[in-house]
């Protein structure tokens, strides 16, 4: 029989271009990369094409880096036996934490001018969750998952 679940939640880090608009800011960027690199040819000043080629190569190399770090997510589950915490890269699913709902602590580092950062506990054992959130995007999630974990453990769950 399936757990029931009080929590299941995927965390993915924030991206803004789709596949569609990285493909569009490459050609673009190749597109006007051309115009200083038919000046120079005309100025007879050759190498500096080089230097243009490179610099359209690590501007595609940074866009493709970017996209595959955003297929990557951390999924959050919480049921009345365990909380499993587990990370996905395009290779596959990793479990990272488990532990007993009931002896686990959510610790909230609230710092007032950085980012906080949100931890679970468990006998000297932790682990920091939900980094791909802004700031009040990981307060909303500390405060959600407190709400699932005391749901989780009450009578009757």
């Amino acid at each position: 029989m399936a757990e029931t679940l009080f929590m299941d939640s995927i965390i993915r880090p924030n991206r803004s271009l789709s596949e569609d608009g990285r493909r569009k800011v490459i050609l673009a960027f190749a597109g006007l990369s051309l115009i200083p690199a038919v000046i120079f040819m005309r100025v007879g000043a050759a190498p500096v094409l080089i230097y243009i080629a490179l610099v359209v190569g690590a501007v595609i190399a940074a866009l493709a880096l970017s996209a595959r770090r955003g297929e990557t997510h951390e999924r959050v589950r919480v049921s009345a036996r365990r909380i499993a915490v587990s990370r996905h890269a395009p290779g596959g699913e990793t479990l990272v934490w488990e532990s007993a709902t009931a002896f686990t602590r959510v610790a909230v580092i609230d710092e007032e001018f950085g980012p906080g950062v949100l931890k679970l506990q468990l006998s000297g054992r932790e682990i920091q969750i939900a980094r791909d959130l802004s700031r009040p995007e990981r307060l909303a999630f500390a405060h959600r998952l407190k709400l699932a974990i005391s749901r989780a453990t009450a009578p009757g769950a």
